[in-house]
């Protein structure tokens, strides 16, 4: 695999049940097969409540890392975080089921992250896997909504994203939109696939976007911008 420090850097496509990650290259800018975000459902009355790391006042902007760590406390996911091996014969597949995996030639995380930040893992049919938590089966959609946090820990400490919004890309697709791999500095992806409410593997992609929080870009005087 070459690194690339411009915006030609490789765009993985996500397939098949195990988060096979396969380059490509954008095409054209292609529709989602759903999109969580727009309508900003709410959260079930009886989901878990957790207090905010945010606003626990220990929140600080920190220079961009490399993750080691990354937990969505409002799930209960924890997970450690890996870097992605380079690809072999042009796939990419996240080594093990019980880590996430950084894609280590796009940002690290932190303040000063220059462009979007990724993490994949795969979610499984049966059995524990690292982003199991994040995925709805019987809804068909993510577990989490619009302002829940997620923490990745680095060298440097906690740094805090809050969701945006969660989508449904159909695996085929994914390198192909535009909007997943544009450089924006702040941003963090989730990666994960989608089984339905049998255990039946399906065609989709789960993906996650959040943002810095304040408390972490250094900017509190505003809200994190909304896509």
């Amino acid at each position: 695999m070459t690194r690339q420090t411009t915006e030609t850097r490789r765009r993985p496509l996500l397939i098949g049940t195990l988060a096979v990650i396969v380059v490509g290259v954008v095409i054209a800018v292609v529709g989602a097969v759903g999109w969580f975000g727009a309508d900003r459902p709410e959260p079930p009355p009886e989901r878990r409540q957790v207090e905010s790391v945010a606003a626990s006042g220990d929140i600080r902007p920190l220079p961009a890392a490399a993750p080691l760590e990354v937990s969505v406390p409002v799930v209960d996911l924890h997970a450690e975080v890996g870097v992605q091996p380079p690809a072999v014969d042009g796939v990419l597949v996240p080594p093990t089921g019980d880590r996430a995996y950084w894609l280590d030639d796009y940002a690290g995380m932190g303040a000063d992250a220059d462009q979007t930040a990724y993490l994949i893992g795969h979610s499984a049919a049966v059995g524990p896997a690292a982003f199991n938590a994040l995925v709805d089966r019987e809804q068909q959609r993510s577990s989490l909504y619009a302002g829940d946090e997620i923490i990745v820990t680095t060298e440097h400490g906690e740094v805090v994203y809050i969701v945006q919004r969660t989508m449904i890309h159909e695996q085929s697709r994914l390198a192909d939109i535009a909007d997943l791999w544009t450089a924006n500095p702040g941003r963090l992806v989730l990666i994960s696939c989608l089984f339905d409410d049998q255990g039946r593997p399906t065609d989709d992609n789960v993906v996650i976007y959040a943002r810095l929080a304040p408390e972490s870009s250094g900017d509190v005087s505003s809200e994190p911008e909304r896509w």
